[in-house]
């Protein structure tokens, strides 16, 4: 089975042809959607258009693919279950919306490094859902109610491409949304509650490695890892 490594960034999107020893082959990549700049802090691009890249780039891959994704981190995309639509645009890492929210809550501030090893930063999902959440009631309750859907970028694309069957993230990306526990390796239930956000619209967090996520093209998807943590991954010594 052939292997197969697709780079999620925000300015290319990369699928890159891997050999059986596991040296790098034929490259392929695209620009991604552009970011749009409504204003001083907002950062936000066309989810589907971005989907829509990406699987131009994945039917260049063998048939029946292992894949390996490495993604923007703290990048995250609501969307209705029903339709698998989004209901907004995708949020960029690099949107700054919430800082206002963030700053308003030294309290929360305090308390956050200790729980998630970071900083309250309106970089992160957990303030901008907050923000959200707060300023729309109709799409707390629609969240609530679980008919609408959270997800990292490679989240929702797993999503589509597994036919609405995986709903799933990893460690290593769902740390850098402020929602989760990184010594128990879940989301953590005081976290949500804090950022107003309801577990039920969350992905489950599998494994970074040796997963089977099968996707409708009969390929699947045996690693997932944030973009910094790969890059991490890369300079270790082979025989780690």
């Amino acid at each position: 089975m052939s292997a197969v490594a697709l780079d999620l960034g925000s300015t290319r999107i990369k699928l890159a042809l891997l050999g059986d020893d596991g040296a790098l082959g034929t490259v392929h990549s695209l620009d991604a959607p552009p970011i749009a700049a409504a204003d001083a802090t907002r950062r936000e691009f066309d989810a589907d258009d971005y989907r829509r890249r990406a699987e131009s780039l994945l039917r260049r891959a063998p048939a029946h693919a292992r894949i390996g994704l490495a993604s923007q981190r703290s990048t995250f995309v609501l969307w209705e279950r029903a339709s698998g639509r989004p209901v907004l645009p995708a949020l960029s890492w690099q949107d700054r919306r919430a800082a206002s929210w963030c700053a308003a809550r030294p309290e929360l501030a305090a308390r956050i490094p200790a729980e998630t090893g970071l900083l309250l930063s309106p970089h992160y999902a957990g303030p901008k859902l907050a923000l959200l959440l707060g300023a729309d009631p109709s799409l707390a309750e629609r969240l609530q109610r679980g008919l609408i859907a959270f997800g990292t970028l490679e989240s929702y694309l797993l999503w589509h491409w597994s036919g609405r069957a995986a709903h799933e993230t990893d460690l290593t990306m769902a740390a850098r949304t402020l929602l989760a526990d990184p010594r128990a390796g879940g989301w953590s239930r005081e976290l949500c509650r804090a950022f107003g956000v309801p577990l039920e619209a969350l992905p489950s967090i599998t494994p970074t490695s040796g997963r089977r996520t099968a996707l409708e093209n009969g390929s699947c998807v045996a690693c997932s890892i944030a973009d910094q943590a790969a890059g991490l991954v890369a300079m270790l010594p082979s025989d780690e």
